[in-house]
């Protein structure tokens, strides 16, 4: 993948795997890191449409390694941009190309991207706090430095009448119990 149509081509073939039921995994050289991170980072730079993110997201969400290179511009978007799907397929990719690589080269989670999750927490789509709650989730002990934060994102009695409210509540509840001391 080293052009925008050859991004399109593998965005492409992707997406025909997921609409037969498939699971594809995208092994990324570290050419086509470099040519996803260049992408990424133009997008954010010209403030493109969401739409132009999708392609580049769903091959790093489907994709089998990662780099923390892609903390800063994942981040950007998370702080400049409010759109609902691009922020999910934001978070969704973030999973994949910053968390799994963390973890596959037994590094910590950077600081400045735990840190940009924080403003998602109080998005004004359940959803987006829903998924920013599951990216928290999976920082593992590593959360705990988003506690208070987390804690303020719990919806109360709303979570009876949303079921991104609902998951949000047990979300946090999960947080807060593993964050517990253990007797």
């Amino acid at each position: 993948m080293q052009s925008p149509q050859e991004l399109d081509e593998l965005y492409q073939q992707t997406i025909q795997k997921l609409q037969k039921g498939e699971r594809p995994v995208i092994h990324l050289k570290p050419e086509d890191l470099d040519f996803a991170l260049h992408h990424l980072n133009q997008l954010n730079r010209t403030q493109a449409k969401k739409e132009d993110f999708l392609p580049i997201l769903c091959v790093l969400d489907h994709s089998k390694n990662g780099s923390l290179k892609f903390t800063e511009p994942l981040a950007h978007i998370f702080s400049k941009r409010s759109e609902s799907d691009l922020l999910i397929y934001s978070l969704t990719a973030a999973l994949k190309v910053i968390i799994e690589e963390c973890e596959r080269q037994s590094e910590r989670i950077p600081y400045a991207f735990m840190k940009s999750l924080v403003p998602l927490l109080s998005h004004k789509d359940p959803e987006v706090v829903e998924w920013t709650l599951r990216v928290i989730e999976a920082l593992g002990h590593q959360s705990i430095i988003l506690k208070n934060d987390v804690i303020k994102a719990r919806p109360g009695l709303s979570a009876l009448f949303n079921k991104h409210k609902k998951n949000t509540q047990e979300i946090v509840d999960y947080l807060i119990q593993r964050w517990s001391p253990r007797e």
